[in-house]
């Protein structure tokens, strides 16, 4: 039997243990309360930087279709999650008056972007991006063929510099590059008399020694990438439907069915875009006219100028864009002392014959020189910020 004098003390122990405890389990408590806020203080960032990094990526695209968009995004909810979005502002060094300036002041280069996203989740947690990309730009070779590449004949490939003026036959010459993404025995094939003032690219992981067979004159090197040029679709910024054209002196941008020029006639075109869904035969004379900006050319059809010619009166590359669509499956060409332009056909076999020059850069499926007529490349148009964009991230950075 315990005394009366014990159940005193172990009530005293009692009444003095009994608020440690609860004051422990309160503490716990809080601290679990505490935890559950930090943990949902972090879900809610992730979730606002994941928004922010969704802005980043729908910038990027949008500026593939259009490299001076400069319009941004305000509030963009994420597909099926509404309490989440981003707002995104661009900097685009294409647009303006250098030097173009970053709300915070750093400046932006020309073919440079400065994208800057926010993203939002449950309308107070925030969290933001800061990308700067550069645009690159698909003539940065004189041929490319993605399936492979044949320079033949007597052709030569090598490249000038507009800057210092027209090509004439007594301008520095330059080393150019040529190459695919194939990795085949023979993807690039120099040879006869033909000779490449350059270099020879295959695709990653190739055997330069094998893919690259040389009987004719490669002066360069040899080499395999390390990583895909990239070729992508192109599409016409516009759209409709036009009636096929014969013998016209002239046309006005838009959109047409074929056109055909036939021997000892000329058609004239100026600045602007063209659209020709049907096929384009050029057995006379094709004069650009390029005045007020480039004369842009979409073909969805087939091009076939080797029995005639086309003229570009500017004398610069970059001022005569023609383009085959995903539907454009042929391209035949012939030079001339002012054919001057870029050819940029991904799904096409390009096959480049006959005796005279051309001044300018040909990317295609494939690419066949196979005449006698050379092949000058403008270096200009690596920095001309022209053809189908895609964009090189220079940093990334998590504010």
């Amino acid at each position: 039997m315990i005394s009366r004098s014990r159940k005193g003390l172990i009530l005293a122990v009692i009444v003095a243990v009994l608020p440690l405890i609860s004051l422990s389990v309160m503490a716990l408590g809080a601290r679990s309360v505490e935890t559950l806020h930090v943990a949902a203080r972090n879900a809610y960032e992730m979730q606002a930087y994941y928004a922010a990094d969704a802005g980043v990526q729908a910038a990027l695209a949008r500026l593939k279709l259009d490299s001076e968009w400069t319009d941004g995004f305000r509030g963009q909810a994420l597909p099926g999650l509404d309490d989440r979005s981003y707002s995104v502002t661009v900097t685009n060094g294409n647009v303006g008056t250098p030097p173009v300036l970053a709300p915070d002041g750093r400046t932006v280069l020309p073919y440079e972007v400065d994208i800057l996203s926010t993203g939002t989740a449950t309308a107070s947690t925030t969290e933001q991006v800061r990308v700067q990309a550069r645009r690159g730009t698909v003539f940065t070779k004189a041929v490319f063929g993605y399936d492979g590449v044949r320079i033949g004949g007597v052709a030569q490939v090598a490249a000038y510099d507009s800057a210092a003026g027209a090509y004439t036959p007594h301008a520095p010459q330059m080393d150019v590059e040529v190459g695919t993404n194939s990795t085949s025995a023979g993807a690039v094939t120099v040879f006869g008399a033909s000779r490449v003032d350059g270099n020879a690219s295959v695709g990653p992981g190739g055997d330069p020694s094998t893919a690259v067979v040389d009987t004719g004159h490669l002066t360069g090197t040899a080499y395999a990438s390390e990583q895909e040029f990239p070729l992508r679709d192109v599409t016409c910024p516009i759209d409709g439907s036009g009636a096929d054209q014969f013998n016209p002196a002239s046309l006005a941008p838009g959109v047409y069915g074929g056109l055909t020029v036939t021997p000892q006639k000329t058609c004239t075109l100026g600045s602007g875009i063209y659209r020709f869904q049907g096929n384009v035969r050029i057995g006379g004379t094709l004069r650009v006219e390029p005045t007020d900006g480039p004369c842009v050319i979409y073909v969805d059809g087939s091009w076939d100028s080797s029995a005639g010619s086309v003229v570009n009166t500017s004398l610069q590359s970059y001022d005569l864009q023609i383009y085959g669509t995903s539907t454009c499956t042929s391209v035949s060409l012939s030079g001339g002392t002012e054919a001057c332009f870029v050819v940029y056909a991904p799904g096409a076999d390009i096959t480049m014959t006959g005796t005279a020059d051309i001044y300018g850069s040909l990317i295609g499926r494939t690419v066949s020189l196979i005449g006698t007529g050379n092949l000058h490349y403008d270096v200009q148009l690596a920095n001309s910020g022209i053809g189908p964009a895609f964009w090189s991230v220079l940093s990334y950075q998590r504010d």
